[in-house]
């Protein structure tokens, strides 16, 4: 499967980069895409869990690493505060 990694710039300038296994999340993303922190967790949540589905239903198993995603995804955001925004810098 193609895969794919998000690019993003969190409220505290620092930029990360989030691994999906699968092109699906150019569905739920785009570069340039703004959005509050909640909102970002929320959406790459689903995203990748979707992504980790698709990888199953092919391979017979789980994505760990879009699971990993998850949870450092959760991570970060957990330092964040308040209502602050997430950018999409990148999807290659």
């Amino acid at each position: 499967m193609p895969e794919v990694n998000l690019k993003v710039k969190w409220p505290d300038n620092a930029v990360s980069d989030v691994y999906s296994p699968s092109t699906i999340v150019c569905q739920y993303f785009t570069e340039g895409d703004s959005m509050t922190v909640k909102e970002f967790v929320s959406k790459c949540t689903t995203a990748l869990e979707h992504a980790s589905k698709r990888v199953e239903e092919r391979y017979g198993y789980a994505c760990t690493s879009a699971m990993s995603s998850i949870y450092t995804v959760q991570s970060i955001a957990k330092d964040q505060e308040g209502d602050k925004t997430v950018e999409i810098l990148e999807l290659t």
